[in-house]
Parts: C-alpha cells; structure tokens; sequence
C-alpha cells in the first residue's frame, strides 16, 4: 500500500497545519482506528488536534462511539484530494473557533443531526468562530430525505463563516443564519458563494433569524460568474427582532433588508435586484409535490468594473500624441 507522508504532501505543494495527523490508513477506514494515521493516535480536533484526509480514502467517523465530531481549540479539519470524510450516526457536527476546509473533497452527513458552524456561546469581545470553506467540494446534509440542517451561529457572541468555490450543498433539512431563541444576539453569519449551488428541504427551506437583534450582521453574498443559485423546497422564513416570523418571505423581501448581497449591493445601497437575480418557483408550499422556489445569480457588469473601465479609457485618451 502507498502511504501518502506529510513530506510527500509538502513536496506535492500542500499546504499542511502544523503537527497536523494524517489519514494514512485503508479505503474505506475508520477515523477511530489509531493505526490509520501517521501519528499512531487518533486525532483529538475537539482538543486542538489538526488532521488531514487527503490520501482519496473514504472515511467514517463513528458517532456512536466518539461523540460529536468537533474542531474546536484552534484545530483545523481538512478533506482534500478527492477523498470523503463521512457519518452515518445522529451525532452532531460542531465547529467551535475551528476551520473546517475542503479542497477538492467530500463531507457527507446520511443520518439526522446537524453541521453547526459555532453552537457554543462567546463573550463580548471575544465570539467563537468557525470557518468552514469549500473550493471544488461538496456538502451532504442529511441529504436527500434525511431532516438534518447547517446551522451558521446558534447563540450568543457568535461569528459563522461559510464560503462556498465551484462547490455544491445538499442540505435535507433546513439551512439557518442564526439561533431561533429570541433574545439571542451579537452573531455574524456569512455565507458566501461564488459559481456554487444549494439546495435545502424542510418546510421552510431556508430560516433568517432576529437579523435585527442588537449585534447582529446576517448575509447571504452572492459574486462570480453567473449561474449560481439557491433551491429552497418550500418557502423561506425571516424573523425580525420582537417581530412574529414571516414563513412566507421571498428572495426580494432578503434582497430589500440588505440580507441577501450581491458584489457588495443590496437593497439597502439603492441596489435593483432585478440587475442580479431571477427568480423561478414559489415561495408557497405546492402540493402534492412542492416546486422549488429557487434564486438564480445573473449578474450584470457592476459599476465598479464599469467605472474601472470608464477610468481606463480616459487615461489612454490622456496619453494620446497630438499629431
């Protein structure tokens, strides 16, 4: 068997954490088998550990036995290479002032229990974080008929981070942007996505919570090439501070609070949303078989890159030689 070392993986050109465990075992494997990484233990990510997948193994965390799958303390999580890190057990996936990275690699969750970036609450001045970031990846909640959500910041002094690069999320039940417990507040959460797709299910596809509670900053940042999109079910719920929840918001009414971005413009900047994005579905439930209400990226050039050119063509006008 070729066993894939970190000099190897350095020579290759990869970067590495520092003192980072490296799946070196059999594919298929099991994370819990200490002999299948190069440092003879199993990797403690709840702990500060960092491990790498990247040697194309498929690889199963068994809940049962470890608990939640955590990268807490500073530790990096990173499945790369085309390999595959994935749970069949209800146990949560938890990532708390961690980084969670796929590089060409696959996360898939088959069982209820959720991907939550940042469930532990911080203090002031001092939020947990989570980074979870996914370049040529995929995302595989609970998918497709298993009711298991991505969470971004479930509590208190929180900061949640998902950003999405030629990548696809499969979510079987709902994607969230903050806690549902009213009172909760100071929590950012960002999901960014470039040339990539989601898709959720759930009764309400896609929840936006109190994004006006004290300290909150709630995006959905759209940028790239045209062709991005997000499919919800059924509908889309959005919840003011101190305000009853609107199950039935649609991507205009994200757009107009300034929720839903695109290079930087929202409703709030006087941006057209019509200059951006199409729509196609409804955000009503249809039955017996829902439509997906679905959100499409088609940007025009911003005015940035137009003012940029407007810039260029005077400047060469500027350096012309009167004859």
């Amino acid at each position: 068997m070729h066993v894939i070392t970190k000099t190897a993986l350095i020579l290759a050109g990869s970067a590495l954490p520092a003192f980072a465990a490296v799946y070196s075992g059999p594919n298929p494997g099991d994370w819990n088998t200490a002999a299948n990484w190069d440092t003879n233990a199993v990797p403690g990510t709840s702990t500060g550990t960092d491990a790498v997948i990247s040697n194309g193994a498929t690889v199963n965390y068994p809940g049962a036995a470890l608990g939640d799958l955590n990268v807490n303390a500073g530790a990096a999580l990173t499945v790369s290479g085309g390999s595959t890190l994935q749970t069949d057990q209800s146990n949560w996936s938890q990532i708390n002032n961690g980084t969670f990275t796929l590089e060409g690699g696959i996360f898939r969750r088959t069982a209820t229990g959720n991907l939550v970036g940042s469930q532990v609450a911080g203090t002031a001045g001092l939020p947990t974080t989570s980074v979870i970031t996914a370049t040529n990846s995929s995302l595989e909640i609970g998918a497709p008929a298993t009711a298991a959500n991505l969470i971004l910041g479930f509590t208190n002094f929180t900061a949640a981070t998902l950003n999405l690069q030629d990548s696809t999320v499969t979510i079987g039940g709902e994607l969230w942007l903050g806690s549902n417990t009213v009172g909760d507040g100071n929590q950012t959460a960002v999901l960014n996505i470039n040339n990539s797709s989601i898709t959720t299910g759930g009764a309400v596809g896609l929840w936006v919570w109190d994004y006006t509670a004290e300290g909150n900053s709630l995006s959905i940042n759209f940028s790239g090439p045209a062709g991005s999109f997000i499919d919800v079910a059924n509908s889309i719920g959005l919840r003011a501070a101190g305000l009853p929840a609107n199950n039935a918001a649609t991507w205009e009414s994200l757009w107009d609070v300034g929720v839903l971005t695109a290079q930087g413009q929202s409703g709030l900047t006087g941006g057209a949303f019509s200059s951006f994005f199409v729509t196609t579905g409804t955000n009503i439930r249809d039955t017996p078989t829902p439509v997906p209400y679905r959100l499409t990226y088609i940007p025009e050039p911003s005015g940035s890159l137009l003012t940029a050119f407007a810039g260029t063509l005077l400047m060469a006008r500027r350096r012309r030689v009167p004859a």
